[in-house]
């Protein structure tokens, strides 16, 4: 739902940063879909974006790639 955006994001960002073995690569990955969700839902852009930074850092520091 809405209501679970930022949650989300952040597992989605989480997974593909551990993935990939970048946060910069999954911030450049996500932000602009981020950012097409946010204007689609109303939710506050700068959340989003945030949501998913700190998946991609999250990520990024258990991924052993």
């Amino acid at each position: 739902t809405v209501f679970h955006l930022g949650d989300q994001l952040f597992v989605v960002a989480c997974f593909v940063s551990v993935a990939m073995g970048t946060s910069v690569g999954t911030i450049t990955l996500l932000v602009p879909i981020a950012a097409a969700v946010s204007s689609a839902s109303g939710f506050d852009l700068a959340f989003c974006v945030a949501s998913v930074m700190g998946g991609a850092m999250f990520g990024d520091n258990l991924s052993f790639i």
